[in-house]
């Protein structure tokens, strides 16, 4: 395959992949917990919270570091998606670690998944090759 065929095929990969996961993220939320706008009733869980906060630190430098410095389409493919699969993450975190009288934590979880996974629109590969 001509080497500007596989550049744009693995161009249209990514952008599948972000959809996929992008919207995957407001189906697992909605049909596994809901979404629900009740005071929490239960303290925060800190452990959830670190867990949380090391996954969108993970996410947000391979976004904000790795990716730009990648020069092949293959490379920035695969941060891309360890970068997406890490806040997807995130919300598999709200999800099970926070307790069910903690809605609005649950909540603050989805939407930083989301507010991440925005992050990782595919603008960054129309310069590599």
């Amino acid at each position: 395959m001509p080497e500007a065929t596989t550049a744009s095929y693995r161009r249209n990969q990514i952008w599948i992949q972000w959809i996929a996961l992008f919207f995957g993220s407001f189906v697992v939320k909605t049909q596994l917990s809901g979404i629900r706008f009740e005071p929490n009733q239960a303290p925060v869980d800190w452990i959830a919270m670190a867990a949380g906060g090391l996954a969108l630190a993970g996410s947000l430098g391979i976004r904000i570091i790795l990716i730009p410095r990648c020069q092949t389409i293959n490379n920035t493919c695969y941060l891309a998606l360890f970068g997406m699969a890490l806040a997807l993450l995130v919300n598999f975190i709200g999800l099970f670690m926070v307790s069910s009288e903690n809605p609005m934590t649950s909540n603050l979880f989805f939407g930083i998944s989301v507010l991440t996974h925005l992050l990782y629109v595919p603008i960054y590969t129309a310069n590599r090759t």
